[in-house]
């Protein structure tokens, strides 16, 4: 009988520290992908195309709002939302 509880101790510890040991490899793995992100750059507002830099009230310009757009890689919609 002690052989086995002896047995059952060691598959526990053994299984214990192995459940640590994936849990440490996963974390590291998933911080390895996490820094490979691809970091994009925000272009300086005022070198936008048709950026309107006075004072308020702005008038509306959809003129260049495609190529703004573009510069800062956003889809532009098929038709205005609400």
């Amino acid at each position: 009988m002690k052989n086995i509880l002896r047995a059952y101790r060691g598959w526990k510890e053994f299984l214990w520290i192995g459940g640590v040991a994936a849990a440490i490899i996963a974390l590291f793995v998933m911080g390895a992908r996490a820094s490979q992100k691809n970091v994009t750059t925000v272009p300086n507002p005022e070198s936008l195309p048709g950026i309107q830099m006075g004072g308020a009230p702005w008038p509306v310009e959809s003129t260049r709002l495609r190529e703004r757009l573009d510069q800062i890689e956003l889809p532009a919609l098929a038709q205005e939302g609400t």
